[in-house]
């Protein structure tokens, strides 16, 4: 047997594909090198906006589970397009507080007026981000739900719940894949925290200058305020008041993680409670970066380098994800890495990853922007919350915006990954996933 043979032999058909897609990414360096000889800053852009109107195999699956053909899917919106409404409306609303600064300076009313949207925004915008990447999870696996929301109602928590005719669905669901219910408790604060990170991103690789500092301390506050309240049992009462009697989304995971393998609640209450505790602690972290508090881009040296940084802590299917992000940029080199710790309750399991955004490329007149991502480290085995064994993880992506005008930009994103967790994905199988759209740039 040759050498290709052996290693078809002992990868499966998943691993195979993943090996392929890698060596197309780590072509893509040379290919810049090769072919750009432009090394000019692009020019500031003042407004980013992302419209993906379609992402597979997501809406296919969504399209199943809510039936009406096709277009029935975008009635249950995937991660990724919901997270990318939620950034349009943040970042329009930063826009227009910027323009009413330029025209009517700052102060007192212009920080009010700022604080104050930033509260209102997100009883609307962010509230609906939550309890839609809940359900983006549960439809992509053929689990209909309906959302209660109580927008600006704090003695009543709004919340995503099965359809009565989809109990069978998600029995299914659950059996088939034993951390799919856990991955549904963790995806409305995973998305906050996912929001945090697209606007910080887009204010510092593309110089927007826009105030999304109130914005950042809300949406970290209340994630962090809805982990501390329902680890401490004072949400109980209010989840109560609707019917829910098995915790919030904090204790769903918890629970989930403990009875993973069969073990009876009454066997480990106690360090099920000492372990959400804990969270309380760790969520302190995405806290720690110098864009909370007004430094938006940090000089390093006299050769244009330019930098920022920021500290994430996710709940995840397996634990928490503990990842310590590092943004640079270099006139058209805007650059993203990222130390990822996957903490499960035994052990802990390093990632490392790379991010090349927007990089400029010219065949002629037509240009484009590449955008390589690659992710590669360990995850527990099959996800488990109580295993020392790991499995591989590894993520590559590719997202081409084509320069069709001066403010239209026709983009497609490919993304190949192994079997495991990935922020802002609904599934934790190996697949194949393209999203194209359009990103309007001014």
């Amino acid at each position: 047997m040759n050498l290709f043979g052996f290693f078809c032999n002992f990868c499966n058909a998943k691993q195979v594909r993943f090996i392929f897609f890698l060596c197309i990414i780590l072509s893509i360096p040379f290919s810049l090198y090769a072919q750009s000889s432009e090394d000019t800053e692009p020019p500031p852009v003042k407004l980013k906006l992302d419209f993906p109107f379609f992402d597979f195999p997501y809406q296919k699956d969504a399209a199943n589970t809510v039936g009406n053909g096709f277009f029935g899917s975008y009635a249950r919106p995937s991660l990724n397009q919901t997270l990318a409404v939620t950034t349009d409306a943040y970042s329009l609303f930063a826009l227009g507080m910027k323009q009413w600064q330029e025209k009517n300076g700052g102060g007192y009313f212009y920080n009010a007026a700022l604080m104050g949207g930033a509260f209102v925004m997100g009883n609307i915008f962010g509230l609906w981000l939550h309890e839609e990447s809940h359900r983006a999870v549960l439809t992509a696996h053929g689990v209909d739900s309906d959302i209660t929301y109580h927008f600006f109602n704090y003695t009543k928590p709004s919340y995503a719940s099965v359809k009565e005719d989809a109990r069978m669905d998600y029995g299914r669901f659950a059996r088939e894949n034993p951390s799919g219910p856990i991955r549904v408790s963790t995806a409305g604060l995973e998305s906050q925290i996912l929001l945090v990170n697209n606007l910080q991103r887009n204010n510092f690789f593309y110089e927007q200058k826009l105030s999304f500092e109130f914005i950042y301390w809300e949406q970290i506050i209340n994630s962090h305020h809805y982990i501390i309240m329902d680890a401490t049992g004072n949400l109980d009462a209010m989840l109560e008041s609707v019917g829910i009697t098995t915790g919030g989304d904090p204790t769903l995971w918890a629970s989930g993680l403990f009875s993973l393998d069969g073990s009876d609640e009454t066997s480990y209450k106690e360090d099920m409670d000492k372990y959400l505790k804990s969270q309380m602690y760790w969520h302190i972290l995405n806290y720690v970066s110098p864009m909370l508090f007004g430094i938006r881009s940090i000089k390093l040296g006299d050769n244009g380098l330019t930098g920022n940084f920021a500290m994430r802590h996710l709940l995840t299917p397996f634990g928490t994800a503990v990842s310590a992000q590092v943004f640079l940029k270099k006139k058209s080199y805007n650059m993203a890495f990222a130390y990822h710790s996957y903490l499960n309750y035994e052990h802990y399991f390093p990632a490392i990853e790379a991010e090349l955004i927007d990089y400029p490329l010219h065949f002629g007149k037509f240009g484009m922007y590449l955008s390589p991502r690659f992710i590669i480290g360990m995850q527990p085995k099959e996800q488990k919350f109580k295993t020392k064994e790991a499995d591989f993880f590894g993520l590559f992506g590719l997202r081409v915006d084509f320069m069709i005008g001066k403010h239209f930009f026709p983009y497609i994103d490919f993304t190949a990954r192994t079997d495991g967790w990935a922020a802002g994905d609904e599934y934790l199988t190996g697949n194949e996933t393209i999203k194209i759209g359009v990103s309007l740039r001014f």
